[in-house]
């Protein structure tokens, strides 16, 4: 598996589980909310105006300050049900 982040190349044994809507914000903790972000990417989450959207099936939606999104697709696809 690779991380989530924006052209990212870290293995995901060394990124955190990170719920795309906050857990604090009654974000769940399934599939269509946890993403592998390295820490920098993280980081950049959770402390700039970078804001993070899940579109489902591990595709995740980038917004930057100036309003450009990138799509990240996950390296795999798991199945939902297992």
């Amino acid at each position: 598996m690779k991380p989530a982040g924006r052209g990212c190349g870290a293995p995901a044994r060394r990124c955190d589980l990170d719920h795309t809507k906050d857990w604090q914000y009654h974000g769940l903790s399934d599939h269509d909310n946890l993403a592998h972000l390295c820490p920098k990417h993280h980081d950049q989450k959770h402390h700039t105006r970078w804001k993070v959207e899940h579109l489902g099936d591990g595709d995740l939606s980038w917004t930057s300050p100036t309003g450009h999104r990138y799509l990240t697709e996950p390296a795999i696809r798991l199945d939902a049900a297992l």
